[in-house]
């Protein structure tokens, strides 16, 4: 029989393996090898802050788990109803937070709270591409700045007496932030040449003005330099660069040149001008 104290480690040790679980998926793309069915551990005593800390990501790895699990479904399911519930889970869970983890005020440069903040974003990004199939939401692109913002926290190299622990899933945040801001210069050319992407439900498609041109490439811009400086830290970073910089490179952006024209130009969301530097498929 195992004492008080052997039943909280173990429940600890095993929602944390439950976490790193959630995350190795959401980075691979693979099945979960563990089912909600497998375990039933409870939730850990909450004697610490550190404690309370990681009930809040326990929370979020399980939602995260759902909107992995929605997206890889083998069998049918009420698609409105699990999409409601995620949507209320998610929303609760960030209602909860305090107003300084909200804002990303935390005393050192990265923690907990801020890998929970960063994966909590990514998850509002994944959930809206796998429940509506498009990520020009407006909820989308807020999702994508305050990812772009977080590991903005990351661009400057550590300390001498500094130590930062990172895991892939910060690249992979990164890579889902920069497709949102690449959706953005898109979405413009895609709108006037008729070929919009279609609403789902009630979705509406974040307006595409100068400001929404300007705003997605300062974003891609700082996105490009913390790949830069997490080269010696994730062997992806660099791949994730060359990724985005291909991708811009074929369709013929030229980031320095793109901004520029957006401010020239002055269209507004009411506009239905298109911009020159959006003929895509030709040079800038």
């Amino acid at each position: 029989m195992l004492d008080k104290r052997a039943i909280g480690i173990r429940n600890l040790t095993w929602h944390c393996v439950m976490i790193m679980e959630t995350y190795t998926c959401i980075w691979t793309g693979r099945p979960f090898g563990i089912h909600d069915n497998d375990w039933d551990a409870e939730y850990p005593d909450v004697t610490s802050p550190e404690l309370a800390t990681l009930k809040y990501h326990i929370d979020l790895a399980q939602i995260i788990a759902a909107i992995l699990r929605f997206g890889n479904r083998a069998r049918q399911v009420n698609v409105e109803s699990t999409v409601s519930e995620i949507a209320c889970r998610l929303d609760s869970w960030w209602r909860q937070l305090d107003p300084d983890w909200k804002t990303f005020q935390f005393q050192e440069r990265w923690n907990s709270k801020a890998l929970m903040a960063l994966m909590y974003h990514g998850a509002i990004i994944l959930f809206h591409r796998m429940a509506y199939g498009r990520l020009d939401h407006p909820t989308c692109v807020t999702a994508a700045a305050a990812i772009t913002t977080l590991i903005m926290r990351l661009e400057k190299a550590p300390t001498e007496n500094e130590c930062l622990a990172l895991f892939p899933t910060v690249t992979y945040c990164a890579m889902m932030s920069c497709t949102v801001h690449l959706s953005q210069l898109l979405l413009k050319n895609n709108n006037n040449s008729g070929n919009a992407t279609s609403v789902a439900g009630n979705e509406e498609s974040s307006p595409t003005s100068a400001d929404t041109i300007i705003n997605a490439v300062k974003n891609l811009e700082k996105c490009l330099r913390v790949f830069d400086s997490l080269r010696g830290v994730f062997v992806d970073a660099e791949t994730c660069s060359k990724t985005v910089l291909d991708f811009l490179t074929v369709k013929g952006i030229r980031l320095e040149d793109l901004a520029e024209a957006a401010q020239k130009s002055g269209i507004s969301a009411t506009k239905s001008d298109k911009l020159p530097i959006l003929e895509m498929g030709s040079s800038v």
